[in-house]
């Protein structure tokens, strides 16, 4: 069986000790979409949106209680998912790479300055 998705408290313990042992000046970054049309097989490791969202909003909860930024990369897949999703409505394609590449490099770039 699948793992079910972490929220809440289960959030935060998985979390926190990488929290902890990071630099201060990281961020964290939100988990992306998969397709709205992708099928939900229980049998395999799958994802409904919805579960993505409890755990982005539980760790975005988590993180901006420890003043920790938090790069969205799930938006940025989300506003243009049928570009940045791959035909397997899963992994990011070529463009959607590419998209959070650049959203991570505009994230890091000041702290390289």
């Amino acid at each position: 069986p699948r793992p079910k998705t972490a929220t809440g408290p289960k959030v935060a313990s998985r979390l926190m000790p990488i929290r902890h042992s990071t630099p201060p000046d990281s961020c964290f970054a939100t988990s992306t979409p998969v397709h709205p049309d992708r099928p939900f097989l229980e049998a395999e490791w799958s994802w409904r949106n919805g579960e993505i969202d409890k755990y982005n909003d539980a760790a975005r909860t988590l993180m901006e209680s420890e003043g920790v930024p938090i790069n969205d990369l799930g938006e940025v897949v989300w506003k243009n998912y049928g570009a940045f999703l791959s035909g397997d409505q899963l992994h990011l394609s070529t463009a959607g790479q590419l998209a959070c590449a650049h959203a991570v490099a505009d994230r890091i770039r000041p702290a390289l300055a």
